[in-house]
């Protein structure tokens, strides 16, 4: 018999149309079928509440009557298999014991002869010992004097590697001095490299002008971090200016805008080579119009020029 069982939740929604009393009957019932005693029939509405529930609770307690048997089976079977192991065990462990009890006695009947074989040896041994002992009481002055002599060699080895070590401290204590000059020489020669490319960076901003409505040069700080790297790859300042000069009168005489700074020294666009000829740059600035103010400076000139030729000659005619 079970000593549990299960009401399912939704039971709730007919016990709560029913009367307290007819409630207690009903549990009453439940409780007595569980237990296998006697259920009470005289009041209809229990008993129609009761028979429904009654077939679900059989239908679980069938349920656990199968799963209870399978487990007696499953147990029955288990405490067989374990008997089984437990019978091979004790008989596999008598044999071993068996087995261990027989080396035994065959290690100690090896062990006892091969104690008598030692023994002979250690007594053959003894007996040569003390015949090579006369021998070798000899040979032990001349070993000793070879000991002490090998102890004064290794003595003068040491002495001499440890002058070598102080000969050695020493240069370096006097290298030290020269070495800080020389790093100050090298710090003194990076920092004059230095000033000397921010001056030719300087010089290359001043002269980047982009062409009237083309971008500007961009920001000045990040231009000259990209121009300061191109010189760390050793290329010449001047290189980059005849490419600069070439990039800007080929924009002039093309009428192109001219790109970002930059963009100028990412793309390395001083090595471009272009096919017009800087003397049509310059005769396009001579085909140029004149200002007032270039009109009036060539007038002021050439009457000074004049003015000069006039001089001269009124000195050649007195002479």
């Amino acid at each position: 018999m079970a000593k549990s069982f299960v009401l399912y939740n939704d039971l709730i929604h007919t016990v709560k149309k029913m009367p307290k009393d007819k409630v207690a009957k009903l549990f009453l019932n439940i409780l007595n079928y569980v237990n296998g005693e006697e259920v009470g029939n005289d009041d209809l509405m229990v008993d129609l509440v009761f028979e429904p529930i009654k077939l679900q609770l059989s239908r679980d307690l069938g349920k656990w009557d199968e799963v209870r048997k399978k487990r007696s089976e499953a147990g029955k079977k288990g405490g067989i298999n374990s008997g089984k192991k437990r019978r091979e065990k004790s008989e596999a462990n008598e044999a071993n014991e068996a087995n261990a009890s027989k080396l035994k006695n065959v290690e100690l009947s090896t062990s006892h002869n091969s104690l008598i074989d030692k023994k002979s040896e250690a007594n053959e041994a003894n007996e040569a010992n003390e015949a090579t002992r006369h021998s070798n009481s000899n040979s032990n002055s001349n070993k000793e004097t070879k000991e002490d002599i090998k102890d004064i060699n290794k003595k003068e080895i040491r002495s001499a590697e440890n002058k070598m070590l102080l000969e050695e401290l020493k240069k370096a204590e006097e290298r030290k001095p020269i070495q800080k000059e020389h790093q100050a020489e090298i710090a003194k020669q990076k920092k004059k490299e230095l000033e000397q490319r921010l001056i030719d960076f300087d010089e290359f901003w001043h002269h980047y002008t982009p062409i009237k409505g083309s971008p500007s040069k961009g920001s000045k700080e990040n231009v000259k971090k990209i121009y300061l790297r191109i010189l760390d790859r050793l290329i010449e300042h001047k290189d980059i200016m005849g490419g600069l000069k070439k990039y800007l009168n080929n924009c002039k005489s093309s009428g192109l805008w001219t790109c970002g700074a930059a963009v100028f020294l990412n793309q390395e666009k001083w090595l471009d080579e272009y096919d017009f000829v800087e003397a049509d740059v310059k005769q396009s600035a001579i085909n140029k119009p004149q200002t007032n103010y270039e009109i009036n400076k060539a007038k002021i000139e050439a009457r000074r020029e004049a003015e000069r030729n006039n001089n001269l000659n009124k000195i050649k005619n007195v002479n």
